[in-house]
């Protein structure tokens, strides 16, 4: 005995239902596996950040260094003045001009002491950032290979579901396939059954003549709510339309 076009319809419908689900649950996968991936890349980027400060650092330690060096040269070569000075008054100037670059050198100490401990400072965070990116990397991507590996099950199931649906489509007259197909659209269950003479979706109460039709096989639009209506026996056992308390 052939099956029923409501029947087959009815099929397609649980078809297309197991689909969106796979098809939900790998768009869930997917969108973790892009979370995951999103925090590895901020951690990375941190990372470079904090070299990059450390970088303009060590720099920065090099200038004053530098100028610690170029301090010291004018003081040895002040120094060597010293002989030539003939009076009191060019030792007080010479005196002067050493207590000046003595203080600047100290200027020069102080910032880069201060400059020392930042960078101590900053290369101990990175040590962290280190560590932290190592081990947040290692436990993502484990949980995103697990998750890749769900995701191709997912897609196997899903081929497996759109052959089979196929199959199911290839026994259905085409008018009725493009009509399904226009509701399928717009609805998640274009056919509904009738239960209790009334439309299972929206409980419209479908005219006298118009059941008959249904119960006689053939699917008809609910005049509200507009998707296809069948009649299968069990559903007249009901004693409310689905919803109805």
């Amino acid at each position: 005995m052939s099956q029923p076009l409501w029947s087959k319809l009815v099929a397609l419908v649980n078809l297309d239902k197991e689909l969106s689900e796979l098809n939900d649950q790998i768009k869930v996968a997917s969108e973790i596996i892009k979370a995951n991936e999103g925090q590895i890349k901020t951690l990375e980027n941190n990372l470079l950040k904090s070299q990059n400060v450390i970088d303009q650092q060590k720099k920065s330690i090099k200038l004053v260094e530098r100028k610690l060096e170029e301090i010291d040269a004018v003081e040895s070569k002040k120094k060597k003045t010293l002989e030539f000075i003939k009076n009191s008054k060019e030792y007080e100037a010479f005196e002067k001009e050493l207590g000046l670059i003595s203080i600047e050198r100290q200027d020069q100490e102080d910032i880069l002491i201060k400059e020392l401990q930042d960078l101590e400072n900053s290369e101990k965070k990175l040590d962290v950032e280190k560590k932290l990116l190592e081990n947040e990397s290692e436990k993502k991507t484990t949980e995103i290979n697990g998750i890749k590996e769900k995701i191709e099950t997912l897609l196997k199931s899903t081929q497996e579901i759109e052959s089979k649906k196929n199959d199911q489509a290839s026994d259905i007259p085409n008018e009725w396939l493009t009509t399904y197909e226009k509701m399928r659209s717009r609805v998640s269950d274009p056919i509904v059954p009738l239960i209790n003479s009334s439309c299972s979706h929206c409980y419209y109460h479908v005219l006298a003549q118009d059941l008959i039709k249904i119960k006689n096989g053939k699917l008809l639009h609910c005049k509200s709510c507009f998707r296809l209506l069948y009649y299968k026996a069990t559903d007249d056992s009901a004693t409310t339309p689905s919803g109805i308390h």
